[in-house]
């Protein structure tokens, strides 16, 4: 385990689209010296962009839900990240 803190941290509010995106750059090219945090108030995610083809019969609903709490290691950054559920009630400067 890592003992010392990042350097920078990326906090990710949701899981919509562009943040999704996010995660699965972050997954492949992640940014030195900075820890990624998802923060989601629901433990299900729906990818609207799979939408149409649900609604098409081409994939069953369940494909187009991210589960936070399960597949959290699947979309989490596997060094320097984490996932939580949970609700942002402001942001404080420093």
């Amino acid at each position: 385990m890592n003992e010392t803190l990042p350097e920078r941290e990326v906090v990710l509010l949701g899981v919509g689209h562009t943040n999704a995106y996010v995660l699965k750059q972050w997954r492949m090219e992640p940014l030195a010296g900075a820890r990624l945090t998802c923060i989601s108030d629901f433990a299900l995610a729906t990818y609207s962009g799979m939408l149409p083809g649900t609604l098409a019969g081409l994939y069953p609903p369940e494909r187009m839900q991210i589960d936070l709490v399960r597949d959290g290691a699947d979309h989490v950054p596997r060094d320097g990240g984490a996932a939580g559920r949970g609700g942002v009630g402001g942001l404080g400067g420093a």
